[in-house]
């Protein structure tokens, strides 16, 4: 369990992380700093509290999904999720998933994207060169099929209606195919990492029923660097244990009603 679990507000509302940057909406690696060093640095003005599973702290504790989106029936909301993990855990993909749901009750989640988690990113995610199989590739397949598959009970709940993956190349998502009973939905490309989408990717997709998106998220949306150096705050405790970013969308209108982050941190 995360040693500090921080909720942010609306980020489509937020006057005050506009004006940081001018009136325009930041990345999204700006986002996740403000609101992890907004939290942290000003505790005083949020709301605090304290339990046995750790510290939790909300941005915007008057907010719920009724006042914060506007009364909408369940078949008017759509819930895109993106989890950003930093290990293969198990417990912290599971406290991630279930933060979700505690801010979106009495929703479903429609579809969850998985990121490839930061200590694998040398071994799976995409990039200009096709990865080595060798036994750290191996290692790093093998735990992320066991990531999947804890994920995939919530589909058989259905909690959750799709799982999907995100910036693995076309080799790596067969070998992922193969080992999973509940199949990836669709995949998101980061086009920073390759160009373009492989033809290759594009085809077993099209062969299996995936669809294919791009995505502008950086691979480290926050590192332990980021954390050291926020001020007023003593952090040599803490490490980043997972992001997840949601929305929550008005189907009937097309408009998206909430955009925000959870962040777990973890005691070292």
């Amino acid at each position: 369990m995360p040693s500090v679990t921080i909720v942010s507000s609306n980020l489509l509302l937020d006057k005050e992380l506009r004006k940081k940057f001018g009136g325009n909406l930041p990345s999204t690696a700006s986002e996740v700093k403000t609101v992890v060093q907004e939290a942290l640095t000003n505790p005083e003005s949020h709301h605090w509290h304290r339990s046995n599973d750790g510290t939790h702290i909300k941005l915007d504790p008057k907010a719920t999904f009724a006042n914060g989106s506007g009364s909408l029936a369940s078949e008017d909301v759509e819930v895109k999720v993106k989890f950003f993990p930093v290990s293969f855990e198990a417990n912290a993909a599971q406290t991630a998933i279930e933060a979700v749901f505690e801010n979106i009750k009495p929703f479903h989640i429609d579809s969850l994207q998985i990121s490839v988690p930061i200590e694998a990113l040398d071994a799976l995610s995409i990039g200009p060169q096709p990865k080595d199989k060798d036994a750290d590739y191996e290692a790093c397949l093998n735990q992320f099929v066991e990531l999947w598959q804890g994920l995939e009970s919530h589909l058989d709940q259905k909690k959750v209606k799709k799982l999907g993956i995100c910036d693995i190349e076309t080799a790596t998502l067969e070998d992922l195919y193969g080992k999973v009973i509940r199949k990836p939905s669709s995949i998101n490309i980061n086009l920073q990492s390759c160009c373009v989408v492989p033809p290759e990717l594009v085809t077993f997709a099209k062969n299996n029923n995936i669809q294919v998106n791009t995505h502008s998220d950086p691979d480290v949306l926050l590192s332990n660097t980021d954390l050291a150096e926020m001020k007023n705050h003593d952090l040599n405790t803490l490490s980043l244990d997972w992001i997840i970013r949601y929305l929550i969308l008005d189907q009937k209108r097309g408009v998206l009603k909430e955009r925000r982050f959870i962040i777990g941190l973890k005691s070292e």
